[in-house]
């Protein structure tokens, strides 16, 4: 037959685990959540940068495809002028 004083150690040892594994969970959540607040504020830190070539609030991923658009028109526009000139020339010596 148990006594009481067993029964006291019992419960001794019920509470103990319990309060361990509350804590081992509080633990965890805290991680977790810790994690995800610091992707939030690593990209709210992201986009609130300003781009120095274009001056938008802009991902720099999305601004350095913004730039290379840019240049790729502008090369393409540089061709077609020349391509015109010379055609021009070529006209005129023929002439």
């Amino acid at each position: 037959m148990k006594t009481y004083h067993t029964y006291f150690g019992d419960s001794q040892q019920a509470e103990s685990k319990l309060k361990r594994a509350e804590s081992q969970r509080v633990k965890s959540d805290q991680t977790s959540h810790g994690i995800g607040r610091h992707f939030r504020r690593d990209y709210e830190k992201l986009s609130e940068k300003v781009c120095s070539f274009c001056g938008l609030s802009a991902v720099p991923v999305v601004c350095i495809i913004l730039v290379f658009v840019v240049v790729v028109i502008v090369v393409v526009v540089i061709a077609v002028v020349i391509n015109q000139s010379i055609n021009q020339s070529i006209n005129q010596l023929k002439t």
